[in-house]
């Protein structure tokens, strides 16, 4: 008898356990909130929908469908949190923002959550609330605040003649800096147009010293290097000869050259110019030892063809002839 006793009141215990697990406070075992951040919007304006799904831990959940009930809304963004818990029940809570570009009251359907006990064999399903949103228009709905207002005497003003005062000044300033731009234009295109009376010989040093002290070859700058460098000679020679200085291939070049030079001046003419197009267009990177010769290179070219050193020349021969 004392055995059906104790049997009785541990039977007893169990369900009242069991039953206070699922009736704690009243609380069914699976509940759904759902609730709007504004019930009332203008167009395209975005108002927050949260959905929060509170079950006890010998409840399982099936998969929430958060979003599912949403699809007459456009949603910016969606957010479904980690599962946290709060007073003995788990909770899951997603956040989306919605909006809409309809005027109109829109009805947010009930999200279905389903759930089962720990055995699987029962289970049952839970809706959220459905929640109404008005969209109304930008425009403000009162007519009353749109209505004609009666019209205002005219405001006398007093003449402000400092807005006058300052737009002259800043007219006049501007005036004058496109007058002094427009001079300093002027006086470099004279400068610019302004024949060069040098002797070509000299020019061609001359713009050989200034890219010797530059720092192109310093900081590696080959191939702005070299192409200043063959300029030189392609004025050089048209300061001489009156050959072309541009849109001259270096083979066309040295073609108009071969009747004014020397067989062995137009070979170091030919040197150079190759010289130069390899480091130009086969990005070749030669040391500072073969860039050197080749500078010399140009600068005895020029020597040899200045018209003293061909005066020179020329009475060499007559000497040896003689």
């Amino acid at each position: 008898m004392q055995i059906v006793r104790l049997f009785a009141l541990d039977c007893f215990s169990f369900l009242f356990s069991a039953s206070l697990t699922y009736a704690q406070a009243g609380l069914p075992p699976v509940e759904v909130t759902a609730s709007l951040s504004k019930e009332k919007i203008t167009v395209g304006d975005v108002t927050t929908y949260t959905v929060e799904v509170f079950s006890y831990p010998e409840v399982k959940l099936d998969s929430i469908p958060f979003g599912s009930n949403l699809t007459s809304f456009e949603v910016k963004k969606d957010t479904v949190l980690p599962a946290s818990r709060l007073k003995g029940r788990d909770v899951r809570r997603a956040v989306i923002d919605i909006t809409a570009f309809t005027v109109d009251t829109f009805t947010i359907p009930s999200l279905p959550v389903t759930y089962r006990n720990q055995q699987g064999d029962s289970g049952g399903m839970v809706l959220s609330p459905a929640l109404k949103l008005v969209v109304v228009s930008l425009l403000e709905p009162d007519s009353t605040k749109r209505r004609l207002k009666a019209e205002k005497p005219p405001f006398e003003v007093g003449t402000n003649w400092w807005p006058w005062i300052g737009l002259s000044l800043w007219a006049l300033a501007a005036a004058a800096f496109v007058f002094w731009v427009l001079k300093h234009k002027a006086v470099e295109m004279v400068e610019r147009e302004k024949p060069d009376l040098r002797p070509p010989w000299e020019i061609a040093l001359a713009e050989l010293q200034e890219l010797l002290i530059s720092l192109l070859l310093t900081e590696r700058n080959l191939k702005p290097f070299h192409v200043r460098l063959s300029e030189i000679f392609r004025w050089y020679a048209h300061r001489m000869y009156r050959i072309p200085a541009e849109d001259l291939t270096t083979e066309e070049q040295l073609e108009l050259l071969r009747g004014f030079l020397t067989d062995d001046c137009w070979e170091e003419s030919k040197r150079f110019l190759v010289f130069c197009d390899l480091v130009k267009f086969a990005r070749w990177e030669p040391d500072e030892k073969r860039i050197s010769e080749n500078v010399e290179r140009l600068k005895k070219l020029i020597e040899a063809t200045r018209p003293k050193a061909r005066q020179e020349a020329v009475a060499e021969v007559a000497e040896v002839t003689a």
